[in-house]
């Protein structure tokens, strides 16, 4: 990221923003509640343009990647899901094989919890499921696309204790780069570096 600019009539969120997120490191946002994180990760995903400065995505080998919003993946703390089978959920139209998609819900330690977890049936955008589960079904989704960066925004913050921890230690121990937006967390020695906005 190189000089970023982001206004919104008056209000300045972001100037002369400058920041090199490192491959397979973890980041955590802080800062006030409207201080600029969730346009952060706007910006990042292409749903707000920039006023000034330059977001560049460099593969392993340097090249520069063009269209940098595709491989990265969004984790919210309300994943929507269809009132469909877990397969279907996971696919969303893209042709996967079986195979594939048990081994992104084996990453995310989901197959030891249901009986052909595939052909599980999902009702009322996840009622019968617990919201750990749905979260980690959502990072299955970003695992089985091969998304190189996850943005975490909140997931964990409507989740009890015990699953927050389990979800949150996941996330932290995927080896890809994480950027993650939380207000409550204890486990700050996990994360590269802290970023405040301000």
């Amino acid at each position: 990221m190189q000089d970023l600019a982001k206004s919104f009539g008056e209000r300045t969120l972001f100037t002369h923003f400058s920041h090199v997120f490192e491959r397979g490191k973890k980041y955590l946002l802080t800062g006030s509640s409207g201080c600029g994180k969730s346009t952060f990760f706007a910006m990042l995903l292409g749903d707000e343009t920039l006023d000034e400065g330059q977001i560049i995505f460099r593969e392993k080998n340097g090249q520069t990647v063009d269209n940098f919003a595709a491989n990265i993946g969004l984790i919210s703390q309300s994943p929507h899901l269809f009132n469909q089978t877990i397969r279907y959920n996971l696919a969303l139209g893209s042709d996967f094989t079986d195979e594939q998609m048990l081994k992104a819900l084996d990453q995310v330690g989901l197959t030891s919890e249901f009986t052909d977890i595939l052909d599980v049936k999902i009702e009322n955008n996840g009622e019968n499921i617990s919201g750990g589960q749905k979260i980690r079904l959502e990072i299955a989704r970003s695992l089985l696309r091969q998304k190189e960066v996850l943005l975490v925004d909140e997931a964990t913050a409507s989740l009890d204790p015990e699953n927050a921890k389990k979800v949150h230690e996941l996330i932290l121990s995927l080896p890809l780069t994480i950027i993650e937006i939380a207000h409550h967390i204890d486990q700050k020695a996990h994360y590269d570096q802290i970023i405040a906005l301000k």
